[in-house]
């Protein structure tokens, strides 16, 4: 019996692919909040949204925009500023920034999350430079709520899983600092 249900499983598995073997989190979006991961600019604007440049970064193959039709507010926290990141033309990062005295409260940030889509799937704590980042990884799209106390900052990033791969395939940073699995 354990044999053929194993069988039947391992079948499954192989017939769904490799995606079916990806971590995922509770109430993963497929996009952000409406607009879909991997469109150009001139796509997304389509819907009535307006991208203004935001500036140029350090990697050219970035391009970063603004988008003030666009709510700054996310899990219930408003954010300074909100920048929407294209790769190579294609939409694939959102980053939420507050700064100052009011960043370092983010614990109801972290719980509102830890509600919409259960504990995150890593966590990595720099005690040295006063920093957690937590990371819910989906087969779509990743969130990560970066902490950074010495900077008074919080970050919350939405990218989209794919285009995030390709990036870091061509030298984009990764994951910096002991990470370690959430646990049970």
């Amino acid at each position: 019996m354990f044999g053929k249900t194993f069988s039947i499983a391992l079948f499954c598995i192989i017939l769904a692919g490799p995606r079916a073997l990806a971590m995922t989190y509770a109430n993963e979006p497929k996009d952000f909040y409406g607009l879909k991961w991997g469109l150009a600019v001139s796509e997304l604007e389509k819907s009535g949204q307006r991208f203004v440049p935001a500036g140029a970064g350090s990697d050219r193959r970035i391009s970063s925009y603004n988008c003030a039709a666009r709510s700054d507010n996310f899990y219930g926290t408003s954010f300074d500023k909100v920048i929407y990141d294209f790769f190579n033309g294609r939409f694939f990062m959102v980053r939420a920034i507050k700064s100052g005295n009011s960043a370092l409260n983010s614990q109801e940030l972290y719980s509102s999350l830890v509600k919409a889509h259960g504990r995150p799937t890593q966590q990595n704590d720099n005690v040295h430079q006063k920093t957690v980042v937590y990371l819910w990884q989906g087969n779509d799209t990743f969130i990560s709520l970066r902490c950074d106390f010495a900077r008074k900052q919080t970050v919350l990033s939405f990218y989209s899983h794919p285009l995030y791969q390709q990036w870091s395939a061509q030298g984009g940073p990764r994951p910096s600092g002991r990470i370690r699995e959430r646990a049970g």
